[in-house]
């Protein structure tokens, strides 16, 4: 038989433990205002050890250099840390991709985190009465201007009823924003007040925008003036007035007294090229219609424009 018997050998030596964590990485809220200076955070947490990286870039391109980032202690040994990038909005960065960059020994290549900013513009909200600053306007236009996105809202409310309404279509300004113009009737002959509802993603709260609107007092009725011009051979020219009836600006208006008065014989020229206008505008419409097709001129249809150019020509008359 044959027993062998074997003792190992016994030593002592030193084992190093690698602990490392891998981040997590979130990012901050991204709504920022166009042409506000504002910033975004990219917070990376739960990562060992404290040493990491950031880098921002827009569309691939390097904005904010890789730079070390401070890392707080956590509860729970880990670290978190967090980096900022200022700018200052502008339309093109509406659909550009804005990405924060992560470098820590605990990921083999960096992480990413990438996200669009959601640029908002805050309507300007400014009310017109057609005649300009009367109390008894026959409409009120609510011009909302600056805006974006596009998508917008906007009632006329008649001491807080809503009302029928012309809209024009959205038109894009200089600036990448919006603006819009909204028309409103007036169509009754009491007291009211007259609120322009403005309601944008932009706004915390709905912008209101009010107009007093009072019954025509005495004497506040419009008269065009005419002015006849007769010469005879030797003799001077001479000016004779004859009486024009005073013209009714709002549907709820009685009718109004005749009045003598004069009037400079350029109004005349005026209001032939406006209705030369306006008749040539209609007959293309016509045209277009018995075609099948609709006609717009600047984002109005055709009665609001033949609303608006019947306002433009009373006002012309009650300015001369």
């Amino acid at each position: 038989m044959c027993e062998v018997i074997h003792e190992p050998n016994q030593g002592e030596g030193t084992v190093q433990l690698k602990i490392e964590a891998a981040p997590n990485l979130t990012h901050g809220p991204t709504i920022v205002q166009l042409g506000v200076p504002s910033s975004v955070t990219c917070v990376a947490s739960d990562f060992y050890p404290a040493d990491i990286f950031v880098t921002w870039l827009k569309d691939g391109k390097i904005v904010k250099h890789r730079e070390r980032a401070t890392a707080h202690p956590q509860s729970n040994q880990l670290f978190s840390a967090e980096s900022t990038l200022e700018l200052t909005p502008q339309i093109a960065d509406v659909n550009s991709t804005i990405s924060c960059k992560i470098e820590h020994k605990a990921i083999q290549q960096p992480l990413i985190e990438e996200f669009q900013l959601q640029v908002q513009a805050k309507p300007i909200v400014e009310v017109v009465t057609l005649p300009p600053e009367e109390k008894d306007f026959c409409a009120a236009k609510c011009l909302v201007s600056g805006f974006y996105p596009e998508t917008i809202h906007i009632d006329w409310l008649q001491n807080g009823a809503q009302e029928e309404t012309l809209k024009s279509q959205a038109e894009i300004m200089s600036d990448g924003t919006f603006s819009i113009k909204v028309l409103v009737l007036q169509k009754t002959g009491n007291k009211s007040i007259f609120t322009c509802l403005v309601q944008h993603e932009s706004l915390d709260a709905p912008l209101r925008k009010e107009v007093l609107w009072l019954p025509k007092g005495e004497g506040d009725s419009v008269t065009h003036r005419t002015t006849l011009s007769s010469q005879s051979p030797g003799k001077e020219p001479t000016t004779q007035s004859s009486c024009s009836t005073a013209v009714s600006l709002c549907p709820t208006d009685p009718p109004p007294p005749e009045t003598c008065t004069s009037s400079p014989p350029w109004l005349y020229g005026i209001i032939g090229l406006l209705v030369g206008l306006v008749v040539a505008y209609l007959a293309t419409t016509f045209y277009y219609k018995k075609k099948g097709e609709s006609m717009l001129l600047g984002g109005w249809d055709y009665e609001s424009i033949l609303t608006i150019w019947q306002m433009l020509v009373l006002d012309q008359g009650r300015q001369n």
